[in-house]
């Protein structure tokens, strides 16, 4: 070791020789392996330093259907964001990164390096995890803990009528109004209501929608409506509706 004498340590047998492992190395050491009287060529290890990671930042990109703007984690940590959300790493560290990597699910990529910062990018596809290294020869050492991955669901819209909420009887010449009220964890893309009369075609009424939230009206003029697309309503006739929201890929609806 270094200068010193040579010591000598016995191996350890395995299923395909021997083995022995060198433990909290601080400076460099020639080696070799000797076994009945013959020995090996002289071999030697080096140590080197290896940055710390005292810095990482999280940029999110969220995809357009969600409707959010960026959002930056600092200090960055676990991730946590729906399918296709980009998420840009960026990496400080007390020393020149040189070969950094970065690490998900067990494949490694080169960061973009510049002397002691990097950058990398991550899609958010499936749950797993990532953690930062750096490549010192052939090996792949590890410069952080491992940072979980977590896919947020994409949950189905929520609506209800809140007005009447309730069946509802009423004159010919009345004005009855529906009140609708929706929403959505990301974003609601549409709203309707819908109603028939009499068991005949449902007709359809687009409602506004704005982001997460929505509550809007729809007067019914009872006068104005015709049952079989002739004659007024009269007592007796019967109209039936409900409501329908919807996100990027899901519907939810009302009794």
């Amino acid at each position: 070791i270094g200068a010193g004498e040579w010591q000598q340590v016995e191996m350890t047998r395995v299923r395909r020789g021997f083995e022995f492992t060198f433990f909290s190395l601080r400076e460099p050491l020639n080696y070799y392996v000797s076994a009945a009287g013959v020995r090996s060529s002289l071999y030697r290890i080096n140590v080197v330093d290896v940055p710390n990671v005292d810095h990482l930042k999280l940029v999110y990109q969220y995809p357009a259907w969600t409707h959010l703007q960026p959002q930056t984690q600092d200090p960055g940590t676990d991730i946590s964001a729906v399918t296709g959300t980009q998420v840009q790493l960026q990496v400080s560290a007390d020393a020149p990164l040189l070969a950094g990597e970065l690490v998900l699910n067990g494949k490694g990529t080169a960061l973009q390096v510049n002397g002691d910062s990097g950058r990398g990018q991550i899609e958010v596809a499936k749950d797993g995890s990532y953690f930062i290294a750096a490549r010192i020869g052939n090996e792949q050492v590890r410069l952080t803990d491992d940072y979980l991955i977590k896919v947020v669901p994409d949950n189905k819209p929520e609506v209800q009528i809140v007005r009447p909420g309730r069946d509802w009887s009423a004159s010919s010449i009345e004005e009855v109004t529906a009140q609708v009220k929706a929403s959505d964890d990301f974003a609601l893309e549409s709203l309707e209501l819908r109603y028939s009369i009499n068991g005949g075609g449902w007709q359809r009424v687009p409602l506004p929608v704005n982001g997460r939230e929505s509550e809007a009206q729809h007067v019914f003029a009872l006068e104005s409506l015709r049952a079989g697309g002739t004659r007024a309503i009269a007592p007796g006739d019967l109209i039936s509706y409900y409501a329908v929201a919807k996100d990027r890929a899901q519907s939810a609806q009302t009794d």
